[in-house]
Order: C-alpha cells, then sequence, then structure tokens
C-alpha cells in the first residue's frame, strides 16, 4: 500500500480522516473504500515520519500562510486533532483522508474505515472539524 501523491493542505474540505493502527487493516480499507467506488485519488494515507512532515502539524512547510492557518486553528479543537494524528501518523500508523461528494458517500467511508478497526474518526466539510462517532449509530452530517 502506498500513499497517493495528494499533499495534505493546511485544511482539506469534505474529507473523512481516521487513523489505522494495523498494516493488514489499513491495506484491507484501502481496497474495500475502492470496490466502494472511491477513486484512487480520493483515499489518501500517510504514514511514518515522512507522513508527519506532509501533516504538518506546525504549519512550518506551508511557509507563511500555514503558520498563521495553524495559529488560527489553535482556537479551536481542529489544532489538537492535527496533532493527535501527525502524531500517530509519525508512529508509523496510517493515517487516512477519504474525499467525499455528498452524505452517503460520507457514511460510507466512514463505516468502511471503521469496520477495519479505524479510529481518531473526524470529517471536514466546507469549513470546520468535527470528530465522527461509531459508525451506523446515527448517519453523519456535514
Amino acid at each position: 500500500m502506498s500513499s497517493t501523491s495528494r499533499k495534505w493542505e493546511t485544511f482539506i474540505p469534505n474529507a473523512v480522516f481516521a487513523v489505522i493502527d494495523d498494516q493488514a487493516n489499513a491495506s484491507r480499507a484501502v481496497t474495500a473504500l475502492v470496490e466502494a467506488g472511491f477513486s484512487e485519488d480520493r483515499v489518501t494515507v500517510w504514514r511514518g515520519e515522512e507522513g508527519k512532515k506532509e501533516i504538518d502539524p506546525t504549519g512550518k512547510e506551508h511557509g507563511v500562510i500555514g503558520r498563521i492557518r495553524r495559529a488560527v486553528q489553535t482556537m479551536g479543537s481542529e489544532y489538537d486533532v492535527i496533532q493527535k494524528f501527525a502524531e500517530l501518523v509519525g508512529q508509523g500508523k496510517s493515517g487516512f483522508a477519504v474525499g467525499y461528494a455528498n452524505q452517503d458517500e460520507l457514511a460510507s467511508a466512514h463505516r468502511i474505515l471503521a469496520e477495519h478497526a479505524g479510529r481518531e474518526m473526524a470529517c471536514t466539510s466546507q469549513w470546520m472539524w468535527r470528530p465522527l462517532g461509531k459508525a451506523g449509530a446515527d448517519k453523519p452530517t456535514s
């Protein structure tokens, strides 16, 4: 399994995020997402120190605008989510971002990641982050 060429931006709208600890589960999750109709360019996986650097929890790698955006993010829970996500990816866990176009795709990505032991799950809409509970407990909304 390899990550796509999609780079982490200071904010990725309309995506479901998760961390999967086990490499085999992560590989199966990628396969399940593609089989469910998510194109490979909408499934991004980061892992290791290189992945952590791409996530760039300080904003340093994204220049002045990236640092300003991260500073603004410290005012809400988004910053904590990014910090924890980057830390787990740096430890060798697989960090996922799955782009979605509508509520059904959001629910499908959430369910598939949860079925493959996804944790620390959250989603973004156009302007905000929010945590996701257990898949199927409620229909996620953006």
